[in-house]
């Protein structure tokens, strides 16, 4: 049986929020004495995630 796999792009600053949350939900886990495990691997696959460049025309950049 194959596991299913969800795959997104995101630009700099998408990768910048998802990043800011997963900090905070870090944060918040350790206030709360539980473990980080789970958000520790995210942020390593969100950092370790292969990039790509792309074409942006000059009215697609956000």
């Amino acid at each position: 049986m194959r596991e299913e796999v969800k795959v997104i792009e995101l630009d700099r600053s998408e990768q910048g929020a998802v990043l800011t949350a997963l900090n905070d939900l870090r944060n918040k886990r350790i206030g709360e004495d539980k473990s980080t495990n789970t958000v520790d691997d995210l942020i390593e696959e969100l950092f370790s995630a292969p990039t790509k460049k792309v074409k942006v025309r000059g009215g697609d950049a956000r």
